[in-house]
């Protein structure tokens, strides 16, 4: 069983993936405020993020995040997925090619509305690799 976190200010969002994940027997932390978000990860350890770019107070926290995640080495293995609609908000048409270690540093990006069985397959996917995969970078 993995502890997936999610972070995001939508808590409609956030109840819909709790549900999603609890099938698969993965327990499931929601963090509603981005403040709290570092020191809710460093005190729970989750085994994968799920996090949302546009949090009110900050439009690119997650990205912000992401960076400061890969910067702490106790850390740095975490798969995040970034769920994102800055797509359809603003133009930077942002795809999975454009995931970088520095600039872009998620294992995953999918689109809002999120497909739910998509995010399922995902976050299995991501788990797996993360299980067979020795201590080093990111996951990709």
């Amino acid at each position: 069983m993995a502890n997936i976190m999610i972070i995001t200010d939508d808590v409609d969002f956030a109840e819909a993936l709790l549900s999603m994940t609890v099938p698969d027997a993965h327990s499931t932390t929601a963090v509603s405020r981005s403040d709290d978000a570092l020191d809710e990860i460093l005190r729970i350890r989750p085994e994968l993020l799920l996090l949302d770019v546009t949090v009110p107070e900050d439009k690119a926290m997650s990205l912000a995040l992401a960076r400061e995640i890969r910067q702490i080495k106790s850390l740095r293995q975490i798969p995040i997925i970034l769920l994102t609609g800055m797509n359809d908000e603003y133009p930077f048409n942002f795809r999975p090619q454009d995931l970088d270690s520095e600039w872009f540093p998620v294992s995953a990006l999918i689109e809002k509305p999120v497909d739910l069985p998509v995010l399922r397959c995902k976050i299995s996917e991501l788990l797996e690799r993360r299980n067979h995969q020795p201590e080093r970078g990111l996951v990709s």
